[in-house]
């Protein structure tokens, strides 16, 4: 069996240490971009990880390309060569031409599709409360995660997940395993798995972020939106963004709760720090108030103890109609 992986990350990393130790496995085939090649996985680059299994894999059974356009004749003379293809956030569109050439090209999708299509689902689904996944595997056709789908999977995310390093660890698992079961039994799923089209009524759409755009905090916001939108920015980014009125100063801020019980704190009252301890900094909100563990400046040092008692946190109406207004693309080559 001859297998092409598209696209880049952890998925195709594990897939790959997966499939050399499959007797059916003939070739693999990996196409990823430019981008994609030098983007940190597991602590080193995707093309360095690759790399480590060209390396240590003596019989030719890896095959290895970048490139920066479909229409490349690598991807034509790899893909018509695969019984399956797998696309795992691949950064190309799929045209018909680049659909036709293969003889089964499926994508996987970690959302509930046809719900959370687009990019950062796992902070769109924090900001909004979501406290389940789901992984869907779908055929691939010339609009952004439209193809019918071939399996999905619900599931709850436990209690011990809350940030998007951990829902998307949590997630990584279930799919993994997935991915490895459909592979070894890919000649019975073709035959048993029957595509439904997904139900567009039921559909979103969200674009991507970037926490050093779209991290603002908005102190207007409530408890609940304050602390949800600081963990949809938490590890591994690099938070939630702010200032300090002492300097203007950029501070980021991770590991918020909210504190049941407080005093229900007026909207101007709102950024104030007005009780520090080992545990953080608690802080004004409107109608109540939020516990901060860690604040750290653009460095990324922890500046807890730095930041004085009656310090007001706030942000800037540039910071915040900039988060709104700007928007954040990624074609082959990197960002747009």
């Amino acid at each position: 069996m001859n297998i092409t992986l598209s696209g880049g990350g952890f998925y195709i990393i594990k897939l790959t240490e997966f499939l050399l130790k499959q007797e059916k496995i003939n070739k693999i085939n990996i196409i990823t971009s430019s981008r994609q090649a030098s983007e940190k996985v597991l602590d080193i680059s995707f093309k360095e990880n690759i790399n480590h299994f060209l390396k240590n894999n003596d019989n030719n059974i890896i095959n290895f390309e970048t490139i920066d356009n479909l229409d490349n004749p690598v991807y034509f003379q790899l893909v018509e060569k695969s019984d399956l293809v797998i696309s795992l956030g691949s950064a190309w569109i799929f045209k018909k031409r680049h659909i036709d050439a293969c003889k089964y090209l499926v994508n996987l999708h970690c959302t509930d599709l046809p719900r959370w299509r687009g990019g950062a689902p796992t902070s769109w689904r924090i900001l909004s409360g979501i406290n389940y996944g789901s992984v869907t595997l779908h055929k691939i056709n010339e609009s952004i995660d439209d193809g019918d789908i071939i399996y999905k999977k619900k599931f709850i995310f436990p209690e011990t997940c809350n940030t998007p390093i951990e829902f998307d660890n949590y997630t990584h698992k279930v799919a993994v395993d997935f991915l490895y079961d459909f592979i070894k039994n890919f000649e019975i799923y073709k035959r048993k798995l029957i595509p439904m089209a997904q139900q567009n009524e039921f559909s979103s759409y969200f674009p991507r972020l970037s926490s050093e755009i779209h991290g603002c905090i908005n102190w207007d916001w409530k408890p609940v939106d304050l602390v949800r939108f600081i963990k949809a920015f938490d590890d591994p980014y690099k938070g939630a963004f702010t200032k300090i009125s002492s300097n203007n100063e950029k501070v980021f801020l991770k590991k918020a709760i909210i504190l049941e019980g407080e005093i229900n704190y007026h909207p101007f009252q709102s950024g104030i720090i007005f009780r520090k301890d080992h545990n953080g900094l608690y802080i004004c909100a409107n109608g109540g108030a939020i516990l901060v563990s860690q604040i750290t400046n653009n460095a990324g040092e922890l500046i807890n103890d730095r930041i004085a008692l009656g310090t007001r946190l706030f942000s800037s109406l540039e910071d915040l109609e900039k988060s709104k207004s700007k928007s954040i693309t990624y074609n082959s080559k990197g960002k747009v």
